[in-house]
């Protein structure tokens, strides 16, 4: 009996091996890893279709499937190879798995795309995508439930993670956090959205624990999961932004429609700035969207919610600006 575990040198991937306990896992990972417990390390990319774990479909008993490219700037061909194409061989693996009871899919809320309004915890079909790690990833999530016709298969979309709530340590920087460092510089003075507009942000400490517990505990076949803030825990854009001003001691981008800030960023465009100012333009519009992910029954599956984000952001805004955690400046 073993767990195959995808990503495993990623960030949520890391985080899970250590709440596998005895749990015997075959990691997969592209880079060699020690396994402090039970295992071994498969080394390969799923991405690439002469890689085949067949040889390992007797023994797999459960997958939690966390690999993905997580830029938002890839080709959408590349893109596709990554997180939709080699889901979809994860998936034909499963079918050769005879002893298979659970299968997890690791996704993410932006599968919404530009959609806005309070988004289900369901399958879902959005009308457009701001870039191709969104639309990839929403394709193969439409494999993995297609899949649910035959195999035990469920769905966990993350928020964006920004960090630990306890202590503020940030463990792999994304484009949250490359904004939060670039806030003092003023490269955006404008940023989309408007001041009640939800920011969704979930802790490691958090969202690791509580997607454990949906594959071991509260599995449902078929499901939709979101870990994430939700209605009651996510945080205003504008308290967000006076938070970072308070902590950075500058003043706020200001917040403006998002068509206006499409205008800015092509004005601006050229130059190293301006290729920092397209790739982070790729991820910012999410601001400026009224995007409230809904998670009720993802929480009444879990032990615990989610911390609120005005409760942990301080610390991670803190750890951003002068890289030393909120336990060890004090």
């Amino acid at each position: 009996m073993s767990l195959l575990l995808t990503g495993a040198t990623g960030l949520v991937g890391r985080l899970l091996l250590e709440e596998t306990g005895g749990l015997p896992v075959l990691a997969v990972a592209r880079r060699p890893l020690r396994l402090d417990g039970p295992g071994r390390v498969i080394l390969g990319d799923l991405a690439d279709p002469s890689f085949h774990l067949d040889a390992h479909a007797h023994e797999i008993t459960e997958i939690i499937h966390c690999a993905a490219a997580v830029r938002f700037d890839l080709p959408l061909a590349e893109a596709r190879a990554i997180n939709t194409e080699a889901t979809v061989r994860l998936l034909n693996l499963a079918r050769r798995a005879p002893r298979l009871r659970k299968f997890t899919h690791v996704s993410t809320v932006y599968v919404m795309g530009n959609d806005e309004g309070r988004l289900p915890e369901g399958p879902y079909q959005a009308l457009s995508y701001p870039n191709t790690y969104e639309q990839s990833k929403a394709e193969a999530e439409q494999h993995v439930l297609a899949a649910a016709r035959d195999l035990p298969v469920q769905v966990v979309r993350l928020s964006s993670i920004a960090g630990n709530a306890r202590t503020g340590v940030v463990t792999q920087f994304n484009h949250v956090h490359q904004l939060l460092k670039l806030f003092p510089r003023r490269i955006f003075p404008v940023a989309p959205g408007h001041a009640d507009l939800p920011v969704d942000l979930i802790a490691e400490d958090w969202t690791v624990p509580a997607l454990w517990h949906l594959h071991q505990h509260g599995f449902v076949p078929g499901s939709v999961a979101h870990l994430s803030a939700g209605p009651g825990a996510a945080i205003r854009l504008g308290d967000m932004m006076s938070l970072c001003a308070e902590i950075f001691d500058c003043p706020p981008p200001e917040l403006v429609p998002l068509p206006e800030f499409d205008r800015f960023l092509k004005r601006r465009l050229g130059g190293l700035t301006g290729r920092l100012m397209e790739a982070l333009g790729l991820f910012l519009p999410h601001l400026g969207r009224d995007q409230s992910f809904l998670n009720a029954d993802t929480l009444a599956r879990l032990p615990q919610p989610p911390p609120s984000v005005e409760s942990f952001l301080p610390s991670i805004v803190h750890y951003c600006r002068v890289g030393e955690p909120v336990l060890a400046a004090r």
